[in-house]
């Protein structure tokens, strides 16, 4: 019985420590990738939640332009970024930030989303005690640490994750996103 009940525990753990990690590509890079199905939504429709969705995180660099576009495919490519803290530390400060790439495909009646390419950059304290980003430092994440910084970089890593996971959540709910009125009707409601 015991055993049955250490079993459970640890199939349970390990389901649930799954789904927290990155995906590695052919190139060994670290990626996030689902498809989502929404049958009711049209590809205008999800091209313009997308739109409002790059608005809302106010992206660094929105591509349109640069993805192949068509009748039955359309696709916004966008770089971001992510703030990293340090880790074991009584006063809390910017350790670095992590940028990424975002590609958001769409088809009728589905989406693709792609969070990849994360790079870390370091930030140090200036002669005038700012934290600023160090210039020509730019390591992937993807890279092991030295056995000093372990902790830290395995640290920012679950952020990275986190903070990926909360950007994720965000674009679902953006992209369930239907306007309620219909083509032709007046939706002023004050009377003239």
């Amino acid at each position: 019985m015991r055993l049955l009940a250490f079993l459970l525990i640890c199939l349970s753990h390990s389901a649930f420590a799954q789904q927290n990690v990155f995906y590695l590509d052919e190139d060994k890079r670290y990626y996030l990738s689902e498809v989502e199905e929404l049958p009711e939504m049209t590809l205008d429709q999800l091209f313009i939640n997308a739109h409002a969705f790059m608005n809302s995180i106010q992206a660094e660099q929105a591509q349109y332009d640069a993805v192949p576009q068509s009748d039955t495919l359309k696709a916004i490519k966008t770089r971001g970024s992510f703030t990293v803290y340090n880790f074991g530390s009584l006063k809390k400060h910017i350790d670095g930030v992590v940028s990424y790439h975002l590609i958001i495909e769409m088809k009728a009646g589905k989406y693709r989303y792609k969070i990849n390419e994360f790079y870390f950059t370091p930030y140090a304290r200036n002669r005038y005690g700012k934290f600023v980003p160090l210039s020509g430092k730019v390591i992937s994440l993807e890279t092991k640490p030295s056995k000093l910084n372990n902790k830290n970089w395995n640290y920012y890593k679950v952020q990275v994750l986190q903070k990926s996971h909360q950007l994720i959540q965000h674009l679902h709910e953006s992209m369930l996103h239907q306007e309620t009125t219909e083509n032709g009707k007046d939706t002023n409601m004050e009377k003239w």
